[in-house]
């Protein structure tokens, strides 16, 4: 049987991704973030799978060139 969707407000993700909501809002203004729906014009949605689908996609082998 297939797991239910789970949808996190931005809240929720941003304390899941350990970041504040104003650099997920930034990240969504840049399209540098992980994928959301936008439910309307206030409300915006990040699936779980998403979320760790891209955090997944982010590996690194060093911070040579970061900001860090």
């Amino acid at each position: 049987m297939a797991q239910p969707k789970i949808y996190l407000n931005s809240e929720q993700t941003a304390e899941y991704l350990g970041i504040s909501v104003a650099t997920l809002k930034n990240w969504r203004k840049r399209g540098d973030g992980p994928p959301f729906i936008k439910v309307n014009a206030r409300v915006i949605r990040y699936q779980h799978c998403d979320l760790e689908a891209w955090m997944d996609g982010r590996p690194r082998q060093t911070i040579s060139g970061d900001e860090f």
